[in-house]
Formats: C-alpha cells, sequence, structure tokens
C-alpha cells in the first residue's frame, strides 16, 4: 500500500470519529482533511436550522446585523443592541427595517419562504408619526427642564440633576437622529456590518468568536455561504434530531444527503418536509418522530407515516378525530378534555386497531383537570373501573377500560412521564386483551 493510500485510509479513520464543530474547522484550513471530510459520512446528534443560525451539536453559528458607529460615542442603546447579538432583519443605510425581496431559489440550493407567516419578536426601530412626535415633545421637556436648572444656583445637588438631564437628552437625541436624517437627509455618523457569531463548546467551557463583515449583501446571502461552506457536497449527514425555524427565510444547499431520524418544525410542517424532501434519503421514512406546532390535519405522507407525532405548544381547535398517525402525543399548557372525550367517543364508534396509542401531558399543576377528564369518562357509562396492580400506589391509580373488540380494548389511565417526575400522561390506548380479561374472570 502507498503512502498516500495509507495516510487516506488513516484520515478516514480519524475524521469519523471528530466532533462536528472540529470536523468544520479541520476541513476549512487544511486541504489534506478537506479532501477527506466530505465523503465520510457526519454524525450529528442535534441540528437546527433558522433563518440566520445554524446549530450542530455544540457548535452555532449566528448572522446578524450590527452598528458601528464613527467619530462618534455610541449611543447607550446601540451598545446594547449590539451586545445582545444586533439584529436578525435587514436593514438600510439608516438601520430601518428593510421590506423583505422576493428571492428565487438558485438551481444548487433549497429555498423555503416562510417571512409572511412570521410574527417577528425582535424590536425594530419603526415608529409611527405620532409616537416620534411624542418623543420630540419629551426632547424638548428635558431640554426646558435643563435649562431652567443651568439659570438657578449651582449645588452638588443641582450639579447632578443637571448632568442627569444631559444624560437623558444626548439619548433622546440619539434616538431620533435616524428618523431626522430620513426626514430631513444627511449621511448618518454609522454603517452597518454583518457579525458571525460563533459558540463552541471546548471541554467544560463555551467559546465565543466574532467575524465582521462588510453589509455589502442580504445577511440570509451570508447564511447561505456559511451553510454551503460547512455542509454543501457531503455525501451523508447522519442527523438524529433536526430542527426547523420555518418562520423565515430558509436557504440551503440541495448537494447533500441528510439520514434523519426526527424532525421538528415551527410552522408549515408539511410544505418544509415538501421542501426538504428531496435533500432527505429515502432510508429516513418512516421518520421516528415528527414534531409540529399545529393542531392538523396534515396532509402530508411523511407527517401520517411517522412513527411518533408530537403536537406541541399553544395549538388551538385540535383536529385529534381527522390525525392518522396511530402514535401521537400532545404537549400542551392545558389538558384539552373537550377533544379527549370527541376522540374517545370517535374511537368507541368507529373502531381503532390495536396499536393506536394517543397520550396527553399532564402539568404538576393541572392534575386536577385528568381527575375531572376521568370522572367525565366514568360517568359516561362506557368503561370498566380497574385498578392494576402497577397503578394501585400511584397518584392516579384507576384504569378505565372498554372492549373494542373480542381480542382487543381501549385503556384509559395516567401515569407518570419517565423522563420527569413533575409531568404525567393521560393515555388513550389501544391493545390486546389483558387488563378486561382479568377483570371480567374475576
Amino acid at each position: 500500500m502507498s503512502n498516500s493510500a495509507f495516510e487516506y485510509l488513516t484520515m478516514r479513520c480519524v475524521v469519523q470519529h471528530l466532533a462536528p464543530h472540529i470536523r468544520f474547522n479541520l476541513s476549512l484550513r487544511c486541504e489534506a482533511v478537506k479532501a477527506v471530510d466530505k465523503k465520510v459520512p457526519m454524525k450529528i446528534s442535534s441540528m437546527r436550522l433558522g433563518s440566520l443560525e445554524f446549530k450542530a451539536d455544540f457548535a452555532l453559528y449566528k448572522i446578524s446585523i450590527v452598528r458601528h458607529y464613527f467619530g462618534s460615542e455610541t449611543p447607550e442603546h446601540i451598545i446594547k443592541q449590539n451586545s445582545d447579538g444586533g439584529v436578525s432583519f435587514e436593514v438600510d443605510h439608516l438601520g430601518f427595517r428593510l421590506a423583505p425581496e422576493q428571492i428565487f431559489p438558485k438551481w444548487n440550493e433549497i429555498l423555503y419562504d416562510g417571512r409572511a407567516n412570521h410574527r417577528n419578536q425582535t424590536v425594530g426601530m419603526e415608529a409611527d408619526a405620532r409616537t416620534v412626535d411624542t418623543w420630540e415633545q419629551e426632547l424638548k421637556k428635558l431640554e426646558r427642564d435643563r435649562n431652567m436648572q443651568v439659570k438657578m444656583p449651582r449645588t452638588s445637588e443641582r450639579k447632578e440633576t443637571i448632568a442627569g438631564l444631559e444624560k437623558k437628552i444626548k439619548n433622546a437625541k440619539d434616538k431620533l437622529l435616524p428618523y431626522h436624517l430620513k426626514r430631513n437627509g444627511g449621511e448618518p455618523p454609522y454603517t452597518h456590518y454583518i457579525r458571525l457569531t460563533i459558540n463552541e463548546r471546548l471541554g467544560n467551557e463555551i467559546i465565543t468568536r466574532y467575524e465582521h463583515m462588510d453589509y455589502s449583501k442580504p445577511a440570509h446571502a451570508a447564511m447561505l455561504y456559511l451553510k454551503d461552506k460547512l455542509l454543501k457536497g457531503r455525501r451523508s449527514l447522519h442527523v438524529n434530531y433536526l430542527k426547523i425555524y420555518s418562520a423565515g427565510l430558509i436557504r440551503i444547499s440541495n448537494q447533500m444527503k441528510i439520514k434523519l431520524h426526527k424532525i421538528s418544525i415551527s410552522s408549515e410542517p408539511s410544505n418544509v418536509l415538501n421542501a426538504i424532501e428531496r435533500i432527505l434519503d429515502r432510508d429516513s421514512f418512516p421518520l421516528e418522530g415528527v414534531e409540529v406546532f399545529e393542531s392538523g390535519p396534515f396532509e402530508n405522507d411523511k407527517i401520517q407515516s411517522a412513527s411518533l407525532l408530537t403536537i406541541t405548544g399553544n395549538a388551538i381547535d385540535l383536529n385529534l378525530t381527522e390525525i392518522t398517525n396511530m402514535r401521537v402525543h400532545v404537549a400542551r399548557h392545558m389538558l384539552p378534555i373537550e377533544n379527549v372525550i370527541e376522540l374517545v367517543d370517535n374511537w368507541i364508534v368507529r373502531g381503532r386497531d390495536a396499536g393506536f396509542h394517543y397520550s396527553f401531558t399532564v402539568g404538576i399543576n393541572r392534575f386536577e383537570q385528568a381527575d375531572q377528564l376521568l370522572e367525565m369518562l366514568k360517568e359516561a357509562g362506557h368503561f370498566l373501573i380497574s385498578m392494576p396492580d402497577e397503578l394501585r400506589e400511584t397518584r392516579f391509580n384507576e384504569m378505565l377500560l372498554y372492549r373494542m373488540t373480542e381480542t382487543t380494548e381501549l385503556r384509559v389511565f395516567c401515569v407518570m412521564d419517565p423522563d420527569n417526575r413533575n409531568i404525567f400522561n393521560f393515555n388513550l390506548q389501544v391493545e390486546a386483551d389483558q387488563y378486561l380479561e382479568i377483570e371480567e374472570n374475576n
């Protein structure tokens, strides 16, 4: 075996055991590693994609816009804004948010544009004319108060008062400056840069690095360039869990393959899965788990075939009777009592095969809701009440049983979550006859 072949095999063996962010760093800096890296499957336990961020296990890459002042002191509110990471939207030369431009996908990329559905929680600079007028009136009042204090005899206390007013006046003028420039014209004493923030875990420490670039192209173009550098051309990414923040602009190369187990999608899950399907390895399906933040039903075979569908957050108007998945978990802040009763009635009337299992999170401060739901189901008169040995010493010690067929039963019970002692799960489960047979034989 030649030395070059031996070195290649050695490099492959080493690279496959490195953490993703270490592989990224070495591949960007070392041509010998780069030649091998993208041919060797990369394993990522947890990956996150957002409009302006990308996370792979212990490394987070984030793009933002920061403001730099030249020739004058940086205002306090901008110092705080920059230290908080800047802003996560496109701005003009004055710093005002730009309206989203229409983006057309290139032949070698996947583009999903969810900005129309985006409820941006970031406070922008925009204020209406009435608000700006209020700020100007407040500034005039501060200046009057300052001028009045200046005319009075100077004492140490009055000097402090004047200094405080001067500071407030400066802050008010700094806040109004972009609006005055927009109204009256003129060049601002500041410019904007794209900031790349990299957080990496090295041992027990989190190392943060910053890189700044001219803001000559949109931030989303910088994010696409970064993701291309890290991901494009990889033959195989083995990702256990992928979270997509889809209420924004998602751009990613289609020149790679991801073997995926579980996915979480913040909005429009059917559309997002359709958009990224071409980069998902066919062995990814059926997916082990899909997490959504909407109520369904979901007209998407990738969601419908998932081994576990999790409905999270404050999804309203749950339509559980139209969801076809066999295993569903609803993790909401409130136990949806009416939806559960409707689902039970539906299963009793229409039947369900063995293996159907729907569960609902019951928080420690929602136990009374679970008690209420159990009582309402008892009062319906369909169920036999059992007290199995495994529930006898627990907070919810009863199981409600209903015969679905000659060989299957519907079980309704509430048990502690195996991963969190402060949470219980309210379960509707259809399985082969076990508990009913015991009860009927007693």
